[in-house]
């Protein structure tokens, strides 16, 4: 399990590029952090959070210097650990994908959201679950490396603490962390898989219903201002409708003439 946290030029998802990231877990020999040249401007208010200046920035490499590693070091474990990472970290993470062009498989990807499992029993931000948790502040609050095993820390002490929790493997605690136990399959938490292994929509006037019931929805949804990667997997599970449509007329029209 790899913990992951990232510190963004700004707080909207669709514009923030990574300042600072880091990777923590149990199949690193040691934190991976790097604070990077976003290639934009670092905006005043996310300077106080994170507290990463424009000045600080211009020396670093750009994030696509380590763009291949850490795609790498997230298909190879499979299981990522955030707090609400469908918010901020996932989609500006695909984003940078995207512009350092590396082609990520996100149905690899399993997202324990650490903001989840707390709502089975609270509900409240990092700090406060990490205050609540361990009786102490956390140091370095906005840094993307305290932050990142910050989650680590909450998630075992939840393994052990919560009878909800006990017992469950790593795969079950990421379901657990989603509502419904829907576990998205893109960055952005707008897909997901039913029980039976249809994709579905997780927003708007569809959600909860297949992207294949209502194809010119599908086909609405391929024609706007829609992540990349969003597109793709619809565009897949259309792909794969048409497909088993044409097996089955063929598979009737054989017995027909049997």
């Amino acid at each position: 399990m790899i913990s992951f946290d990232i510190e963004t030029t700004c707080g909207d998802k669709d514009r923030a590029w990574i300042v600072e990231f880091a990777l923590v877990g149990d199949g690193l020999t040691e934190p991976f952090r790097a604070i990077c040249n976003p290639m934009a401007e670092i905006e005043a208010e996310a300077e106080k959070v994170h507290g990463i200046s424009n000045e600080q920035v211009k020396s670093c490499p750009p994030f696509y210097v380590h763009a291949q590693r850490v795609a790498n070091l997230l298909m190879v474990d499979g299981l990522l650990l955030g707090h609400s990472p469908y918010l901020l970290d996932l989609p500006v993470l695909a984003r940078e994908f995207e512009r350092s062009r590396i082609e990520f498989d996100w149905t690899c990807l399993r997202v324990i959201d650490i903001r989840g499992l707390e709502a089975v029993v609270n509900s409240h931000s990092l700090e406060a679950i990490y205050q609540r948790m361990f009786g102490r502040s956390l140091e370095g609050s906005h840094g993307a490396q305290p932050d990142a095993q910050a989650c680590l820390d909450v998630v075992t002490e939840m393994q052990l603490r919560y009878p909800q929790m006990q017992g469950k493997t790593l795969e079950e605690l990421a379901l657990l962390s989603h509502k419904r136990g829907q576990q998205p399959v893109d960055p952005h938490g707008q897909l997901y898989r039913d029980e039976a292994g249809h994709l579905c929509w997780n927003f708007g006037k569809h959600k909860g219903k297949r992207v294949i019931d209502d194809p010119s929805y599908a086909h609405w949804v391929l024609d706007q201002n829609f992540s990349r990667v969003v597109k793709q997997f619809v565009r897949r599970e259309l792909n794969s409708a048409v497909s088993a449509r044409a097996k089955a007329d063929q598979a009737s029209k054989q017995l027909t003439f049997a």
